[in-house]
């Protein structure tokens, strides 16, 4: 079978998709209810050791008296992969805004409206001309109370101009040292989760670094579990009919003849390389919630996680491994909200940044008898 050939972004391309700005989309949510099954699930779909999030022997004493969701299972209502339009143009996730209003409890029902904020045209090293799409996903639970706010961003990639170009093309599968791997293990056994220890804003220091959280090396497991939870997977009929409905957005193996999902490309190399990647990688919305596992350890179970930042800056392939990094670079005090301002990091074996980022989180202090968030929940 020949190469297959994709469309060149143009111009006039992206001003079709313009014209979609502001409209209302349609979204198709994996979820409805933040049942036990989906907040436990997610968590371990994460690697997060987080008791808070995994064991309803907590909810007695806990402040909610409930069993609690890890923030970022809201992507499992909305993955906030917004990309229309551009049919046969590569999209790639490149990172999210997130403003978290309100804890997500057990029996929450979340409904989410999304729309395209914005298409950018861009320049870079990876294919050259490219498309960025900024989004909006906002999520209401039952109550109509806003629950978050994520803004996202989407790059949109031609597939031939990015394998080409070969941008990662020269790296190598990487192989551990036995002493390599026996420091990872380490690190999970070293992990530190704050818990019912109260991590006071009196106490935090700015410059103050937050223990690391290793991920990895990263499975087709990792991956498939993730997927499975936050976005499902197409199968038989009903990835005909998607195939029927959005005919450019398949691979098709040049080995067997056969259509394939781009999701493919998590688990397969050969699907990687069809749009300029040498290996597997992870979705990218994987890295933000491990981030935000790293803050939510970090800031006890008294903390609110009030934003989360995320930019990926290069692929995070199948067997890397990332820590998950931080520290503190300001605090503060705003309508008795007692605040600090994080910078966090995912660093691979390599040495390597796959994504920088922020976040803010909503520490108890000494001198407040009640926890913040249940006066500031708007």
């Amino acid at each position: 079978m020949s190469e297959q050939r994709y469309p060149d972004l143009t111009d006039e391309a992206i001003e079709q998709t313009r014209k979609l700005i502001g409209v209302q989309l349609r979204r198709y949510p994996r979820w409805k209810e933040a049942g036990k099954e989906l907040i436990i699930r997610f968590a371990l779909a994460i690697g997060s050791r987080n008791p808070l999030y995994l064991s309803e022997e907590l909810t007695a004493t806990n402040l909610f008296g409930t069993l609690l969701a890890h923030p970022t299972i809201l992507s499992c209502f909305d993955d906030t992969f917004i990309a229309p339009g551009l049919p046969g143009i590569h999209a790639l996730y490149a990172g999210a805004d997130w403003e978290f209003f309100r804890p997500i409890l057990l029996h929450d029902r979340i409904t989410t409206t999304a729309r395209l904020l914005d298409v950018a045209k861009k320049h870079g090293d990876f294919c050259g001309t490219m498309a960025l799409q900024t989004g909006e996903v906002v999520y209401v639970n039952q109550e109509d109370e806003t629950v978050a706010r994520a803004t996202s961003y989407v790059m949109r990639t031609p597939r031939d101009a990015a394998r080409h170009r070969g941008k990662y093309m020269n790296i190598t599968r990487y192989r551990y040292s036995p002493e390599e791997l026996e420091a990872i293990d380490r690190a999970y056994e070293a992990e530190e989760i704050r818990g019912d220890v109260p991590s006071y804003w009196e106490d935090v220091q700015v410059g103050e670094q937050l223990p690391p959280i290793v991920k990895g090396p990263l499975s087709s497991d990792d991956m498939l579990n993730f997927v499975d939870i936050v976005r499902g997977t197409l199968s038989f009929s009903y990835f005909l009919d998607h195939r029927r409905r959005h005919p450019q957005d398949v691979h098709w193996d040049p080995e067997t003849g056969m259509p394939d999902s781009w999701d493919a490309s998590m688990v397969k190399d050969s699907v990687a390389q069809a749009f300029g990647f040498p290996f597997a990688h992870d979705s990218g919305i994987q890295r933000v919630c491990w981030l935000e596992n790293l803050v939510t350890n970090w800031m006890s179970n008294l903390g609110f996680l009030e934003s989360l930042k995320v930019r990926l800056v290069r692929p995070n392939f199948i067997y890397d491994t990332t820590w998950c990094r931080g520290r503190v670079v300001g605090k503060g005090v705003e309508d008795a909200k007692h605040r600090v301002e994080l910078e966090v990091w995912c660093e691979n074996q390599r040495g390597e940044v796959t994504a920088r980022g922020s976040a803010a989180v909503a520490l108890v202090s000494r001198q407040v008898d009640i926890f913040p968030p249940f006066v500031h929940f708007p």
